[in-house]
């Protein structure tokens, strides 16, 4: 079985070259839903820009070997946060991969809303057929009924108390 893994490119944006004759470094990935992801690579508020003589668009990087270092770096870490996506099993949106590209950290702390965790577990496993009408109508109501007991949950709340207090709340 094969796992579709989206591959992404660097290319330089001709069509936004500036007055000094630089255009602005791209990353573009695979058609999603019908759409191409393209977003503006490099680090927030820093955008890489290239002239058509400072960029080798055969081998995709920077004549300049220290700039085609720092790119290599950033590009070899987005590759890496897709595999891992795809590893645990996210589903691959434009979204995500804007997430990625923009290097936002998604908190996996324990300080972490364990209703965004719980919410994204019974959809992925909705869209992956895995669970049937019944089971999805269940975990949406335990989902309404944490949310009722609590309001905001991290991760690192659920112990074994918490556990017995939210079925003492259930009973109730």
């Amino acid at each position: 079985m094969s796992v579709y893994v989206p591959t992404p490119t660097l290319f330089l944006r001709t069509d936004k070259k500036k007055k000094n004759g630089k255009m602005p470094l791209y990353i573009r990935f695979q058609r999603i839903d019908g759409k191409e992801p393209k977003f503006s690579f490099g680090k927030k508020g820093k955008t890489f820009e290239f002239s058509q003589e400072e960029w080798n668009d055969i081998k995709k990087c920077p004549y300049d070997t220290e700039m085609a270092i720092i790119i290599d770096n950033e590009f070899g870490r987005i590759k890496k946060e897709v595999s891992k996506a795809v590893i645990n099993e996210e589903e691959i949106t434009i979204d995500l991969l804007k997430k990625i590209v923009e290097n936002e950290n998604i908190d996996e702390s324990g300080n972490a809303s364990f209703y965004d965790y719980f919410n994204k577990y019974i959809v992925m496993q909705e869209k992956k057929g895995n669970m049937s009408n019944g089971t999805f109508k269940s975990y949406r109501t335990t989902f309404r009924a944490l949310k009722e007991f609590r309001k905001e949950i991290r991760i690192k709340d659920i112990t074994e108390r918490f556990i017995n207090d939210f079925e003492k709340f259930l009973i109730k």
